[in-house]
């Protein structure tokens, strides 16, 4: 049964999440590591493409989305990307998005590999200093391995579908590194069709390869219940490659989509969306492009890594196989695209998919195939 009640424009692949989510995690995790609870180790590179700033006023326009990218509230961020999508389309079609969770706490501890299983994490009983920094950042009560931008994330999230129904659809963020939050996730209370979040959202860059133990039953759970994934198929991403290398932190490789062939031919029915169609790398984009021949549920994204050249180089190669055009949605990934691509606007990225702006970019109907009857389909 659909969660759509009507048919709807999506931003298939963004972010609601600001700075302070960006410190509350970080401050968390120097609390664990006051306490000595923090594991760690780490490498990449790449680049992401980005279209250069022309004029003054570009200038000034991106400073000022940089701005409201970072400080922003979560609800003005939902409200900015949905009216974005508004002032572009210039239609009577609702819009919502699809905002998925993001999980950093683990970027600095131990991978999990495949085969591999993650290491159960517990709170010990903390000194005097870590008693004073937990009262600081506030008590949290969750049945898993809970850390404060994490959890005031969820409960963002959470309160902005209650007060925006048929709006938003969030994914949510799953790392088996935080300890029983996949045995929470079967309960089927925070995660299924009837919300509040519709999704799960994988990032394998940050650590977890695919087809670690902890992840498998999970894939089971999705395909029995037809819950989609959206997992991060790109070489670039988070961390940039600047800090990568300064940590000598390279997982970037565990986005990979052949990863994944073993997990699909296992279970061929699951809903899966390999976001960003593996831009970076023309053999991840050949992999993605196979499995979508391949499997009737996966898809793909075009979100963040796309300057006006990469939209009209996709269109020319890609679009003209069916099910690629069936089954690949549009997306903003704001605001993370804003903060990675010096000079972007959101006005700017959504001119780089119009024809009229970029004539090697997509019609008015083909951004409808994208925007509408795609995430309708994904979403189901």
């Amino acid at each position: 049964m659909s969660v759509l009640k009507t048919a709807t424009r999506f931003d298939a692949h963004c972010h609601l999440f600001n700075l302070k989510y960006l410190g509350e995690e970080g401050a968390h995790m120097l609390r664990d590591a006051a306490a000595n609870e923090y594991p760690h180790q780490q490498y990449s590179e790449g680049a992401f493409p980005y279209d250069p700033i022309t004029s003054i006023r570009e200038l000034k326009g991106w400073l000022k989305i940089l701005g409201d990218a970072g400080f922003d509230t979560e609800a003005e961020h939902l409200q900015e990307v949905l009216q974005a999508g508004s002032n572009i389309w210039k239609d009577e079609l609702p819009m919502a998005c699809i905002p998925l969770m993001m999980d950093i706490y683990f970027l600095f501890d131990e991978p999990v590999s495949a085969g591999k299983s993650a290491r159960p994490l517990v709170r010990k009983k903390g000194s005097i200093t870590t008693w004073i920094i937990d009262k600081i950042l506030g008590d949290r009560v969750a049945p898993y391995f809970d850390s404060l931008g994490f959890n005031k994330e969820r409960q963002k999230l959470q309160e902005l579908v209650k007060k925006n129904p048929g709006k938003l659809f969030p994914f949510f963020a799953i790392d088996p590194r935080r300890t029983g939050v996949i045995a929470e996730i079967f309960k089927g209370k925070i995660v299924s069709k009837q919300g509040p979040f519709y999704g799960i959202k994988l990032y394998p860059r940050l650590g977890v390869h695919p087809q670690c133990n902890d992840l498998l039953p999970l894939y089971a759970w999705c395909e029995q219940n037809q819950i989609p994934i959206i997992t991060h198929t790109d070489r670039i991403g988070f961390p940039p490659p600047q800090v990568e290398k300064l940590l000598r932190y390279n997982y970037a490789d565990f986005g990979n989509p052949i990863h994944w062939e073993p997990i699909l031919q296992k279970h061929p029915n699951l809903i899966i969306d390999f976001a960003h169609f593996g831009m970076s790398e023309a053999t991840w984009s050949d992999t993605v492009a196979r499995f979508i021949g391949t499997y009737p549920q996966v898809y793909s994204d075009l979100s963040c890594y796309t300057s006006g050249q990469v939209v009209s180089d996709f269109k020319a190669k890609w679009w003209n196989l069916p099910q690629v055009a069936e089954r690949t949605m549009f997306g903003t990934d704001f605001d993370v695209n804003v903060a990675v691509s010096p000079g972007l606007t959101l006005s700017h990225y959504y001119k780089n998919f119009l024809q009229e702006h970029n004539p090697g970019a997509f019609t008015s109907e083909e951004l409808y195939q994208m925007t509408v009857v795609n995430p309708a389909k994904f979403l189901h």
